[in-house]
């Protein structure tokens, strides 16, 4: 495990602790400090865009910006897949993305999407906004400098409580204020949404005119590595366990539950976290003395989980992303694509 992930996997499951002892309760109020801190910067930056005191370019082609308040587990990857699916066939569509390489450009480009990637975005909007009519902007909601005509926040449930806090005493990128700039707000796992109104008249008092859906996930098939496919019945009498290194692991495991594929063992790594030789070696020790010898990951961990020397076998849970209201929520997308001029 290299430092930064351990610092990483350190740092969230002290934050999410509420049992702290003295000492930590006198750390994590230094991080409450700092977050205020942070928030008044993340205020400022927006203040200082929505008045013009810092550039933002406007390309020809339309854009729709995906994109969330928290760290990861937003389900911004299926929903930028889902988009491009729908208006690869209407209009030439790229997706413009920040990192280089990383589990989802992996997945981009096995749908055969035509993925630009760097930390200049606007630089990759500019130079190919001649060869294509939308641009699908992932993980743009703070990226401030390109204008898109669509803005979409997507939002666990966890998002909208009042407790919820800024980085670094918690996981949140910007304010639940900061909800006003999107035309859409999907909100996620609408299975843990136990009130939906209710979750829905909160970002309604954030902004009286947004849109709002619900998504969640299914199951669509189970593989091993191999690609083999195995019916659910196949698992009634494993004994299975589960591990994966995404954003918010606590919807994939939900979401075994939910099927009646409760694993007995679950372990979670950091988002995008790169097992080394030791942490396979720690996996392989934690399940085997639970005697499990299967174990379920997503799609994003097939690129870094294998078959561990016959030991552990792993099954892929490839899921599909299920919205309410879908047939609706790509005409509003349509409309605005066609009726919005450039903002935010």
């Amino acid at each position: 495990m290299n430092t930064f992930n351990v610092i990483k996997s350190k740092y969230i499951a002290f934050i999410e602790n509420n049992e702290k002892n003295f000492a930590e309760k006198i750390v994590f109020f230094i991080l409450v400090c700092l977050s205020v801190i942070f928030r008044i910067i993340v205020v400022l930056r927006s203040f200082l865009y929505e008045k013009g005191y810092f550039k933002t370019t406007s390309v020809t082609a339309k854009v729709v910006s995906v994109g969330n308040i928290s760290w990861g587990g937003t389900g911004k990857t299926s929903l930028s897949l889902k988009l491009l699916d729908y208006f690869r066939p209407i209009y030439k569509t790229a997706l413009l993305r920040r990192g280089y390489g990383g589990d989802e450009e992996k997945m981009y480009i096995e749908r055969g999407v035509n993925v630009f990637s760097g930390k200049d975005r606007v630089r990759l909007a500019v130079d190919n906004q001649s060869r294509y009519d939308l641009f699908i902007l992932d993980d743009g909601y703070q990226y401030r400098k390109l204008k898109r005509d669509i803005n979409i926040v997507m939002l666990n449930p966890f998002d909208l409580f009042d407790t919820a806090r800024l980085i670094p005493a918690g996981r949140l990128r910007e304010a639940k204020s900061a909800i006003k700039r999107a035309d859409v707000g999907i909100i996620m796992y609408k299975t843990i949404c136990k009130n939906k109104d209710e979750y829905k008249q909160e970002l309604i008092k954030i902004k009286k005119d947004i849109n709002v859906y619900f998504a969640d996930y299914v199951i669509s098939r189970i593989s091993d590595l191999s690609g083999k496919v195995y019916d659910k019945s196949f698992f009634n009498t494993r004994v299975m366990g589960a591990a994966t290194a995404i954003g918010y692991p606590q919807g994939f495991f939900a979401l075994l539950k939910a099927e009646g594929l409760s694993p007995l063992l679950e372990i979670e790594y950091p988002d995008h976290y790169d097992l080394d030789t030791k942490d396979i070696e720690q996996l392989k020790n934690k399940f085997s003395v639970s005697g499990i010898a299967d174990i379920f990951i997503t799609r994003k961990d097939s690129y870094r989980f294998k078959d561990i020397d016959n030991v552990l076998k792993f099954y892929i849970v490839d899921v599909e992303f299920v919205m309410e209201d879908e047939n609706k929520f790509f005409s509003d997308i349509s409309s605005g694509i066609i009726t919005n001029s450039k903002v935010y």
